[in-house]
């Protein structure tokens, strides 16, 4: 519920924006979105190397979310830490459609 309040905040606000300032931002966020894409793929590749365990970029962005979290400031390391678990959702998906 709350989620989706700040989704229409988040809109409402974007469409009171000048068109090019808000194309702009469409642009970015699709930009951000398709390097997820390609590093969730890089990612999966690694797991793939002989020697590594399956599960070797799983461990690897737990380890960078935990050192976030202890060594950041918690109002900004919380993003950082949802991204991340964005991205491990990512590469789950990309290893199971393998």
């Amino acid at each position: 519920m709350k989620t989706e309040k700040i989704e229409q905040e988040y809109e409402r606000q974007l469409a009171s924006l000048p068109p090019l300032i808000r194309l702009k931002i469409k642009q970015m966020e699709e930009r951000e979105y398709a390097q997820e894409l390609i590093i969730a793929w890089l990612l999966s590749q690694v797991q793939k190397i002989p020697g590594l365990p399956q599960d070797h970029a799983q461990r690897f962005l737990s380890r960078q979310a935990n050192l976030i979290e202890e060594e950041s400031d918690p109002d900004t390391s919380s993003e950082l830490v949802l991204l991340i678990d964005e991205l491990r959702a990512l590469v789950a998906d990309y290893d199971a459609s393998q």
